[in-house]
């Protein structure tokens, strides 16, 4: 009896690319989120770390990341 699903072959996971989109997909979802708790909790530190760390490894733009960080520093957070 077995117990878990074979691994496709190596010319199918090659030829779909599942992950990029997804990952894409998860990426503005997340980025969406903090966004608004921002918006919402500005006086919160960590959820403006969470943020910009979320944007960070989503590999997002330096300007995107920029205009995160002019946006917690007019929220009043300080950076130490």
């Amino acid at each position: 009896m077995q117990t878990s699903m074979p691994l496709p072959s190596s010319s199918l996971r090659c030829s779909q690319p599942v992950l990029p989109p997804l990952l894409l997909q998860v990426a503005s979802v997340v980025n969406a989120v903090y966004a608004r708790a921002t918006r919402n909790c500005y006086w919160v530190g960590g959820l403006w770390t969470a943020a910009l760390r979320a944007l960070d490894r989503f590999n997002a733009s330096k300007q995107e990341l920029d205009a995160m960080c002019k946006a917690a520093l007019a929220a009043g957070m300080q950076v130490c």
